[in-house]
């Protein structure tokens, strides 16, 4: 049977907070999600764009496209970070 042509992809996730929080990362179009350092095999080669879980008391990384080529991984990452906190201007009468 014809197999179209296809690679790989692995993405790795940080800080080590996020992840025991339960980052993770899918390719959009797709519903199941992979943990940090796992490799996604037979990924459609061209454009292709990730995005991370939600997780509570975290940023996630913003959407990253990357390109597959056939019988090659692609290596990239994202990274979560903590919402800097809103400081609110007091104030103060005399």
């Amino acid at each position: 049977a014809y197999q179209p042509p296809a690679g790989a992809l692995q993405v790795t996730l940080g800080p080590q907070g996020a992840l025991d929080a339960g980052a993770q990362w899918r390719r959009i179009g797709t519903t199941e999600w992979h943990n940090s350092g796992d490799t996604e095999i037979g990924v459609p080669v061209g454009p292709q764009v990730l995005e991370f879980k939600r997780i509570i008391g975290w940023a996630n990384p913003v959407n990253v496209n990357v390109m597959i080529q056939a019988d090659q991984t692609v290596v990239t990452e994202g990274t979560y970070t903590i919402p800097s906190a809103v400081n609110p201007t007091i104030w103060l009468s005399y």
